[in-house]
């Protein structure tokens, strides 16, 4: 089969590409998902593209969202706040075909990140890079806790006793004297007033000031009409004390973000949401994974048992010269290290 490949900016994307994005595995491959990146992320001198495969009819098969440099190199349209980074790549076949084929677009290097090395397009779009030219090393992004789930029941025996008593505890408490109500907004229609009650409890929380203030905002009201947002809260007295993000897509959850005013601190409601939204999201959503996003918190083990690592790519162009530094100075000493290892990855468990 013939494959070619067509390049387009955003916003400027025609609908038969766009749509490809519905095919996605995940909310993070959705066409709001990558548009909101696109509208509220990029740096000075940035672009963001669409690669698109298309068959011999001239039919899109597959799309990889890129964003261009100005030094020419090409990175993957993610941003701090991708927890995956899910192209719709369609089946390995489309996937490999597209690697072969991006050495006539990337003229230095291309960098992706936030990827699931298990994911097989993943693996063939890698493949295909490798067979198309590039030199390619891989390396280690972020840790990211999971746990598949079948049933709350089942899913909440196996949490350890602290958890499950605080959970007990305080939630006894709160309903006992009518304190607490739990909320969960998700239609387009409810959503904005939500959203400034979140905003407002992130900047009461803990929590680092967004890189990039207006892609919340933005990314919320793109996932509402996708269907795939869940914006809880921890209501305490008629006083909204916690909030979360949720992205819910084919069977799959992340726990995006949390926020939670500090004067609430000791009645847990973050803990007591988070048990909620596990509840509702397995029984309503029928979610059989849940993830926690970036990071090694010590919390995130508390509630879910296993971990693996999101990985980045580096494919360099050895047919320019900025290619062929690239490759000398970010590739040749991957490709040493693992030698010395005897081409085992470095230990580093969750």
């Amino acid at each position: 089969m013939q494959f070619a490949i067509t390049s387009h900016a955003f916003p400027a994307v025609p609908p038969d590409v766009a749509a490809v994005f519905g095919r996605s595995s995940d909310s993070q491959g959705s066409w709001g998902w990558f548009q909101s990146l696109a509208a509220q992320t990029l740096r000075a001198a940035e672009t963001a593209l669409v690669f698109a495969l298309r068959d011999e009819a001239g039919r899109p098969c597959a799309a990889l969202p890129l964003v261009r440099l100005p030094d020419g190199t090409i990175r993957g349209l993610s941003a701090p706040y991708t927890t995956l980074f899910a192209p719709p790549l369609g089946s390995p076949v489309y996937a490999r075909a597209l690697g072969v084929c991006m050495r006539a677009f990337v003229g230095r290097r291309l960098m992706l990140d936030a990827l699931a090395s298990e994911d097989p397009s993943i693996r063939a779009l890698k493949l295909g890079l490798g067979v198309g030219g590039f030199l390619c090393a891989g390396y280690r992004h972020f840790a990211n806790h999971f746990e598949a789930v079948t049933t709350m029941d089942r899913f909440w025996e196996a949490r350890g006793s602290r958890l499950r008593s605080t959970v007990r505890r305080k939630q006894r408490s709160l309903e006992r004297d009518g304190r607490l109500r739990f909320e969960s907004f998700e239609a387009p229609a409810e959503v904005d007033g939500a959203i400034d009650v979140y905003e407002r409890l992130y900047a009461l929380s803990w929590k680092e000031p967004e890189p990039d203030p207006d892609f919340m905002p933005a990314m919320m009201r793109a996932l509402a009409r996708e269907g795939s947002l869940r914006l809880a809260l921890a209501v305490i007295d008629g006083t909204p004390a916690a909030a979360q993000i949720w992205l819910v897509s084919k069977g799959r959850a992340t726990i995006f973000k949390l926020a939670q005013d500090p004067g609430y601190d000791k009645l847990s409601p973050g803990t007591l949401l988070t048990h909620w939204m596990v509840s509702r999201t397995v029984d309503r959503d029928h979610v059989t994974e849940i993830d926690f996003g970036r990071g090694d918190d010590r919390y995130k083990r508390d509630w879910l048992g296993q971990c693996r690592y999101r990985e980045g790519f580096i494919a360099c162009n050895p047919g320019s010269i900025g290619g062929l530094y690239d490759a000398m100075r970010l590739v040749l000493p991957t490709w040493i290290a693992a030698k010395l290892r005897g081409g085992k990855p470095p230990e580093q468990p969750c």
